[in-house]
């Protein structure tokens, strides 16, 4: 999926709390993107605070982890 139409899908205002889940699980997760750096550069602010926030409430600490490195500047 192409990070354009994930961040125009994260920013509708129907989006939930499963949707940023699923985002979280796909930007960090392993490489699973090609060019992860650069999308996850190009996330408008308040994804990069909205993202985090919801990962922080995952019961699962590599998530968590995750998320903190590549989502939170600074933490790389």
């Amino acid at each position: 999926m192409p990070i354009t139409g994930l961040v125009a899908a994260l920013l509708d205002p129907r989006a939930q709390g499963r949707h940023d889940a699923g985002a979280v699980r796909h930007l960090v997760g392993w490489r699973s993107r090609p060019h992860q750096e650069r999308d996850l550069a190009g996330l408008p602010e308040p994804l990069r605070a909205r993202l985090p926030a919801h990962a922080r409430r995952s019961s699962d600490p590599d998530k968590r982890g995750r998320a903190e490195r590549w989502l939170v500047p600074g933490r790389g």
